[in-house]
Order: structure tokens, then C-alpha cells, then sequence
């Protein structure tokens, strides 16, 4: 994370994309469908 004058203005993360996985799997094990569903994009126009 980077801030500058109080502000954050950059965050980096690393995901574990297996540990992701296993746990929406076993969400959607559960019953809750959404743990499957498609990602959210941001539609907006590039400017």
C-alpha cells in the first residue's frame, strides 16, 4: 500500500487463487449460489 499526503493511492495484492477457489466451492456447497456466479466488471468507458 502507498500513501502520500495522508491519501492512499496505490494497493497491491497478492491473492491465493486455490485457496480462493476451494472456499467459493465449498460456499457454494453451502447453498449459496452466488459463490459461483460471474465477476463484476467495471463497463465504464476508458477516457
Amino acid at each position: 500500500m502507498l500513501m502520500r499526503w495522508g491519501r492512499i493511492t496505490e494497493i497491491h495484492t497478492l491473492e491465493d487463487n486455490v485457496v480462493l477457489t476451494r472456499a467459493l466451492d465449498h460456499i457454494a456447497e453451502s447453498g449459496n449460489l452466488e459463490a459461483h456466479a460471474s465477476p463484476i466488471t467495471d463497463t465504464a468507458p476508458v477516457r
